[in-house]
């Protein structure tokens, strides 16, 4: 935005000049206020920007197994992220009290980038510029945690099934409504009678966890809520949005995590749609391991892994229709030892 640059070359010798002169001053200036009170809505208020707060996060071991958020200084059953008496137990590049700021970013859940979008796109849901450099996401935009884990045996490391992400709207039974807005908690104003009422917590559905193991290599992305999807009609140039849930309303595409892909090009930077082949549909089906504990020199069995968990911009839950979602997500780690 153009910078107003007011020149004080104004000769104050004639009363009816200097009250025109005045004037012309006033209405610039008023004119620069709605100008700068317009830029200033259009981020505050988010237009096409999908963004989540009020979010909670917790991590448990079972199995006798210890965790450590600060380098294996000290080793937890337990750890609350948000708490205030837990962050003793969390180093700086782990904490995200107070700096987490989720919005919608796109990943194959190694890198991350905020893409930059057309200029002339107006619409609900923006279009990426693959001919733009796209910067790195920044760090608190998303949640990537380095965790030690400590067992007494060696032993594989599997995020279990236990691990939940749930939204502060279902706890109160209040995620959808058909019939009045006022039986959705943190209601979406883009929730209409026709197509049914829905909360902006219904942004849960857009999140994508990525395991990454000592090496950095990914293991697998998890979509933990696949049961919740938005669909979006135009009629007659006007835009409605519905949200199904539960399995027999979902399409198979919330089964599909789809990513933008960066490719090499000599001619501009540029970016592809790609879909992940390392997708898992459940935690409790076939599990991966995410580490396998080896023993140290001091008598423990140790090992190192990255649990990263974004928005996914490319998701249809991270329009504009559902924004400052609410929701607790529950790290639960479980351990078997190694034959």
């Amino acid at each position: 935005m153009k910078k107003f640059s007011f020149m004080s070359k104004i000769k104050l010798n004639n009363a009816p000049k200097k009250m025109f002169l005045l004037k012309q001053i006033s209405l610039l200036l008023a004119t620069a206020f709605v100008l700068v009170f317009a830029v200033f809505a259009w981020f505050a208020g988010g237009e096409g920007t999908a963004k989540a707060t009020g979010i909670q996060v917790t991590m448990t071991a079972n199995n006798n197994m210890l965790i450590s958020l600060n380098g294996g200084s000290d080793f937890r059953p337990a750890i609350d992220l948000m708490a205030e008496d837990d962050q003793q137990y969390i180093s700086p590049e782990n904490a995200i009290k107070d700096l987490l700021y989720m919005r919608d970013i796109t990943s194959d859940g190694l890198s991350f980038f905020r893409p930059e979008f057309l200029d002339n796109d107006s619409s609900t849901d923006r279009t990426p510029d693959p001919y733009k450099s796209w910067d790195a996401a920044g760090d608190n935009s998303y949640i990537s945690l380095s965790i030690v884990f400590q067992t007494a045996n060696p032993s594989n490391i599997y995020l279990s099934e236990d691990t939940s992400f749930i939204t502060s709207a279902e706890k109160s039974g209040k995620l959808l409504s058909s019939n009045e807005s006022e039986n959705v908690g943190n209601n979406s104003e883009f929730g209409k009678a026709e197509t049914g009422f829905f909360s902006n917590d219904c942004i849960v559905g857009a999140l994508r966890l990525s395991a990454v193991n000592s090496n950095n290599n990914l293991v697998y992305v998890y979509i933990p809520r696949k049961d919740i999807e938005m669909t979006k009609t135009i009629t007659n140039g006007v835009t409605s949005y519905a949200v199904n849930t539960g399995s027999e309303n979902v399409t198979n595409k919330t089964s599909v995590h789809t990513y933008y892909k960066s490719v090499n090009s000599t001619s501009a930077p540029y970016y592809i749609l790609e879909d992940s082949a390392d997708v898992v549909d459940s935690l409790g089906t076939n599990p991966r391991p995410i580490a396998t504990t080896t023993l140290q020199e001091g008598g423990s069995c140790q090992a190192t892994a990255t649990i990263n968990i974004w928005l996914e911009g490319c998701d249809p839950e991270t329009t504009r229709a559902l924004s400052k979602g609410q929701y607790s997500i529950a790290l639960d780690f479980t351990a078997s030892p190694v034959n």
